[in-house]
């Protein structure tokens, strides 16, 4: 896809501005709710509505790498485009579709299947933002490279692709028209590359 491409379009622009469908908003608000530091935004007891602890630390560390920006009116537009209702008690957001206990983040991420272009999407996000020494693009930009197996599980997958089973992770490479090459952990795409 034309879009999917490092030096082409920013990170900002495919998160912040570019306008997400609801699933895939909703997806990351349940990825967000499961991974980051409950100090800053967690479920409500009831687990029918999120709340926003610190904002400071919401716009500076969370909304870069779910959203694409630290913009908070953009957030909370999109709160409300995406069919989020606003509670009386300030920074309390919930929908009737995201649930603490209904939905868990591996089915919404792992199990429930991505479409092409988000996954592309995931994978231009995640070498653009992560550590190299994990992951990385290789130095012809037309193929990435996982360095260090163990933390791209434990600190990389969860983060995009909500779960850590590594053969799950192949097999939507695959699925998704990526190609192993004979580099070990090395994949690329047609249209995946960073320059």
């Amino acid at each position: 896809h034309i879009l999917v491409h490092r030096d082409r379009v920013s990170r900002k622009t495919l998160l912040c501005t570019e306008g997400t469908d609801t699933e895939t908003f909703r997806r990351r608000i349940m990825e967000m709710l499961s991974t980051e530091d409950a100090s800053i935004v967690s479920w409500q007891p009831s687990g029918d509505s999120f709340k926003v602890h610190d904002l400071n630390r919401f716009k500076s560390e969370v909304m870069p790498r779910y959203f694409g920006c630290s913009k908070i009116s953009v957030f909370w537009r999109q709160l409300k485009l995406h069919g989020f209702l606003r509670s009386q008690n300030k920074g309390t957001y919930s929908h009737i579709l995201v649930h603490r206990d209904r939905v868990s983040r591996k089915t919404l991420l792992c199990t429930e299947g991505t479409d092409t272009e988000t996954f592309r999407r995931r994978i231009m996000e995640m070498l653009s933002t992560e550590d190299a020494s994990i992951v990385s693009w290789q130095p012809s930009g037309d193929s990435f490279k996982v360095h260090d197996l163990n933390r791209f599980k434990s600190e990389v997958m969860p983060r995009y692709f909500g779960c850590s089973k590594i053969s799950v992770f192949w097999r939507q490479l695959k699925l998704h028209g990526f190609l192993r090459s004979q580099n070990k952990g090395t994949y690329s795409h047609i249209l995946v590359h960073r320059d």
